[in-house]
């Protein structure tokens, strides 16, 4: 995500509609994050290298050492969430 951020030149936000195809997908070997937009109301404007930040925090903190192959960060005001998933 940081270096596809880098790429974009100037701007790295992205936006999700919300609706029915409410979500941003990101896959790199056996990792997986979403980012999922909750709000019916209004699209949700975020950045990559914000969300990569996220995604760094997430990953070592789910509990791999109990089986867990994930973890979720929400909104606190519950319009969005990320998720990183581990194969």
């Amino acid at each position: 995500m940081r270096f596809q951020s880098a790429q974009i030149g100037g701007s790295d936000t992205f936006n999700i509609a919300n609706g029915t195809v409410n979500f941003a997908l990101w896959t790199y070997h056996s990792c997986k994050t979403v980012f999922v937009n909750q709000n019916t109301q209004a699209d949700e404007t975020y950045c990559l290298s914000d969300w990569a930040t996220v995604t760094d925090f997430i990953a070592p903190n789910c509990q791999s050492t109990q089986n867990a192959h994930g973890g979720q960060c929400n909104a606190a005001d519950g319009t969005w969430f990320i998720e990183v998933a581990h194969s």
